[in-house]
């Protein structure tokens, strides 16, 4: 499909902070083109409050106890850089993944645009999402299912059903749990 295409998910980077600290670089997919919504998940070895990511909105913060899981989103300018920077309270080692989408809807107000349904706690290494039945109804809609774990270098093995385009990232065991 052309790359316009509505909910096209292009490249996908991955990231990590190893070695615990509060200064954190997340990789971002490069060239970006203004429009674009730019998802961002973050895993982080314990709680922690995270900060800056300038410009962009946090759609998600869940505690797991011990781990923080977070889905930050932007409206791409077509200038966003190579990486954000972003902030822990506390020395964290975290994982991150950042998938560039086309054809979005342009809208990251509350509530417009977007719906979330998070589900914390769930085991397993192949996770199921909760159902999302959009409130836009039958407008065309781009479901994307994002599983976060903490722990030394677990991984998922398994991705939900009628799922396509599966992929993961691993931190190496980041001071005490690795995040993934």
């Amino acid at each position: 499909p052309p790359a316009d295409y509505p909910g096209l998910i292009l490249p996908i980077t991955k990231s990590a902070t190893n070695t615990p600290g509060t200064a954190h670089s997340i990789t971002l997919p490069g060239t970006t083109v203004a429009g674009e919504l730019l998802l961002a998940a973050t895993m982080w070895n314990a709680n922690t409050t995270i900060t800056g990511m300038t410009g962009w909105t946090n759609l998600s913060a869940n505690a797991l106890s011990p781990g923080q899981s977070e889905i930050w989103a932007k409206i791409a300018t077509g200038s966003d850089g190579a990486s954000v920077a972003a902030t822990s309270s506390t020395a964290q080692a975290g994982a991150f993944m950042v998938a560039r989408i086309a054809g979005n809807f342009n809208s990251l107000v509350s509530g417009t645009g977007y719906q979330l349904a998070v589900t914390t706690g769930v085991s397993g290494t192949a996770p199921d999402p909760p159902v999302v039945t959009p409130a836009w109804g039958s407008s065309d809609a781009l479901f994307v299912a994002i599983a976060t774990v903490r722990g030394d270098n677990a991984t998922f093995t398994g991705y939900p059903t009628d799922y396509l385009n599966g992929d993961y990232h691993v931190t190496t065991n980041g001071g005490g749990g690795g995040a993934s």
